[in-house]
C-alpha cells in the first residue's frame, strides 16, 4: 500500500441505503460510505478489515443514486490510512481512517 490503493464502486439506484434517506432527494450515508472504504481495505489485504476509527471525516459533497466512485487509500503507518471519495462531480469525502484486519 505504500504508493496507495484506488477500487472503484457503483452506488446502484435501488441500493438499500437510499431507504429512508430521503425520499425526495436519495442520498447515499456516510455509513455507507464507511461500509465501502472497508470493503476497499479488506480487497486491498485479501483479508477481512474492519475500521477502528475515524478520527477525522470531511463530507463534501452528496451521493446520488447510480453513481460511480473512486476510492483511494493512502498509507500513513500501521493499519492506518488517508481516504478520499470522488465522483464525476469531484471530491465527495476525505479523512483518516484506523483499521484492524480481521484474522479468519
Amino acid at each position: 500500500m505504500n504508493d496507495g490503493f484506488t477500487h472503484a464502486f457503483h452506488i446502484a439506484a435501488d441500493h438499500p441505503f437510499f431507504e429512508g434517506h430521503f425520499p425526495e432527494f436519495p442520498v447515499f450515508p456516510a455509513v455507507g460510505q464507511f461500509a465501502l472504504l472497508a470493503e476497499a481495505l479488506s480487497i486491498l489485504h485479501g483479508k477481512k478489515c474492519e475500521i477502528s476509527t475515524i478520527p477525522v471525516a470531511k463530507f463534501l459533497n452528496p451521493i446520488g443514486p447510480d453513481t460511480a466512485l473512486s476510492i483511494t487509500l493512502q498509507p500513513r503507518g500501521k493499519n492506518s490510512a488517508d481516504f478520499t471519495i470522488y465522483s464525476a462531480k469531484g471530491l465527495v469525502a476525505k479523512g483518516k481512517l484506523q483499521y484492524r484486519i480481521v484474522e479468519p
